[in-house]
């Protein structure tokens, strides 16, 4: 048990010194894996604790920089996706490091989400409405994976998975 225990502070500290010189090199997002990989072995690391902070911290204002970027153009989708992705890496490194995303983003991606959800459910209706139900279950998809309780996305998704077997079933009965 205690050769166990050697060994995996060793495999830990090991994995801390490699992530310093990704770090040193310009490689954050390798080297916050790397301090992952070290606190997952060892969550008492200091050295990896403190890599993951600096690092973890660099890669969320970079995401967050990329949001706020896509939220002032009114690019909604890029928005979404990168808020989510900053929200993501948050929440993995959680366990080790606490990575603050400030509350005004979330107002902002609120927003951003809103609007987003708006867009899609017209282009999905104007599907619909055009009887292109496989690229309207994509949008409504798109939209659930989002919001489940959008509107009434999840019963136009059923329709639009309803809707052209119903037709074809109708033309063969004919």
């Amino acid at each position: 048990m205690i050769s166990f225990l050697t060994w995996q502070c060793t495999g830990s500290k090991s994995l801390s010194r490699k992530a310093d010189k990704l770090q040193e090199a310009g490689l954050n997002e390798e080297a916050a894996d790397f301090y992952y990989k070290s606190l997952q072995r060892n969550p008492r690391n200091v050295d990896a604790k403190i890599g993951l902070k600096h690092t973890g911290k660099e890669i969320l204002e970079s995401l967050l920089n990329e949001f706020y970027k896509s939220y002032s153009a009114e690019d909604h989708r890029m928005a979404v996706q990168k808020y989510r992705e900053a929200k993501n890496f948050q929440d993995i490194c959680s366990p080790f490091v606490d990575l603050e995303i400030p509350s005004y983003y979330k107002d902002y991606y609120e927003e951003s989400e809103t609007t987003y959800k708006n867009d899609l459910y017209e282009k999905a209706n104007e599907l619909i409405y055009e009887e292109k139900y496989k690229d309207a279950d994509k949008e409504l998809k798109k939209i659930i994976d989002l919001d489940p309780t959008y509107k009434d996305a999840k019963e136009l998704a059923s329709m639009t998975t309803a809707e052209p077997m119903y037709r074809k079933g109708v033309k063969l009965f004919e």
